[in-house]
């Protein structure tokens, strides 16, 4: 297939046009459905799934309702509080594999939702059609790995806990960059054999 004048500008367009769309689709760091509440009216908390799970036990454990995926009571080995250790499991409230129905939700009377993960529209448009329908505020944080520091700071301001959330911040920056600087050595590439 021979270049034509034709074909050259197709692809030049085309190229032109390919640049901007790593912009289009990069998702948002973090979204917030209705008014999210002071800080300090915030003190039951539910959580969407287990990395917010995570989240919460870093940044406001004691806020928290529950835990959507993990059951400490059963577990004597992890090293938690007995009020943590005691924290119902309550279900998931997020994507196909949820487990906590709306009634459920309302019933548990939060102050606000918090989710970790997906941050794209079809997220986004579940999370505010829940909001919606419960009135209950859902605050959304990008679950990429690479943005822990940032969940946990957006998380600390959001909950008046910015104290606790800046030193659990700082251990994961200082982490994912520890993993990012190896992961660019030579090092990452040797290879054993057992």
């Amino acid at each position: 297939m021979s270049l034509t004048r034709r074909r050259f500008t197709q692809i030049l367009a085309s190229t032109l046009f390919l640049h901007h769309l790593p912009s289009f689709a990069q998702s948002v760091k973090f979204w917030a459905s209705l008014t999210l509440p002071e800080a300090q009216n915030i003190t039951r908390i539910v959580s969407a799934g287990a990395p917010a799970d995570l989240l919460l036990l870093a940044v406001a454990p004691e806020k928290m309702v529950g835990f959507s995926s993990f059951d400490f009571a059963r577990q004597a080995l992890i090293p938690l509080p007995e009020h943590i250790r005691q924290l119902p499991r309550l279900g998931r409230l997020a994507g196909r594999a949820s487990t906590l129905s709306l009634e459920g939700l309302m019933a548990l009377h939060p102050d606000l939702v918090v989710d970790c993960g997906n941050t794209d529209e079809t997220w986004i448009s579940q999370a505010r059609q829940v909001s919606e329908q419960t009135q209950i505020p859902w605050l959304l944080l990008n679950g990429k790995l690479a943005q822990s520091a940032e969940q946990l700071t957006t998380l600390g301001k959001t909950l008046g806990e910015e104290h606790r959330a800046a030193e659990q911040a700082n251990l994961a920056s200082r982490f994912v960059g520890e993993a990012q600087a190896f992961a660019a050595s030579p090092a990452a590439n040797l290879r054993f054999y057992a």
